[in-house]
């Protein structure tokens, strides 16, 4: 893989909420850039966002689940709740990279470089955005703000809040189904899964405020 072989360390958390704006500005522009690319032929169709957690939730199906969390049936309802409340912003889809996590960023001599597109496709930017920047404590719209465009900010600031949600929600789906490939560490996935899932309903009112 070409990331084998770039110099330079993958980021951490703390790289991006330092205040290191010119850090930002650089990941920003290359996200940008990456968005911007043509979404190639052999991945058109929906959202990868709701093709992963689809596939993710055949392998949960029949599995136990932790203790604190809803049944897998009410786990679909829930997501169809959410896809059809997110449909109604209207949200741009782009070209995502998909986990779009500080440890998929490189860096070294003053340059980034972005990796493991495992999940690119088509997908919404919005995602992207926030998956860089969520925190449990919340996310800095300061640090998110960097790098855009003055005029697409409001916009665009809007649009990546309302998948603060949507962000806890995949990396729920995502735990619930890794024990089926690290069963030895099942009480981690287990609890992590839960604490996605209570961060999801914490932050469930951005994209179902009526809820």
């Amino acid at each position: 893989m070409v990331m084998d072989f770039l110099p330079g360390r993958t980021l951490e958390e703390a790289d991006v909420h330092c205040g290191n704006w010119k850090l930002l500005e650089q990941i920003a522009s290359r996200l940008f850039e990456f968005h911007r690319q043509e979404i190639p032929m052999a991945a058109m169709g929906e959202p990868m966002l709701w093709r992963t957690m689809e596939k993710m939730l055949l392998v949960v199906d029949g599995q136990s689940l932790p203790a604190k969390v809803p049944s897998l049936a009410e786990i679909r309802r829930e997501l169809a709740l959410a896809r059809e409340a997110l449909e109604r912003f209207e949200p741009k889809v782009v070209c995502g990279h998909g986990d779009f996590k500080p440890s998929n960023v490189i860096a070294h001599e003053g340059e980034v470089w972005l990796i493991d597109f495992e999940l690119g496709g088509p997908n919404y930017r919005g995602f992207d955005w926030m998956k860089l920047f969520r925190r449990p404590e919340g996310v800095s719209q300061k640090a998110a703000s960097s790098g855009v465009d003055e005029m697409d900010l409001p916009s665009l600031l809007r649009e990546t809040l309302v998948f603060e949600p949507l962000t806890w929600l995949e990396a729920f789906v995502f735990f619930l189904a890794l024990p089926q490939y690290k069963l030895e560490d099942l009480p981690k996935w287990q609890q992590l899964a839960e604490h996605r899932w209570e961060m999801y309903q914490q932050t469930r009112y951005r994209l179902l405020p009526e809820a």
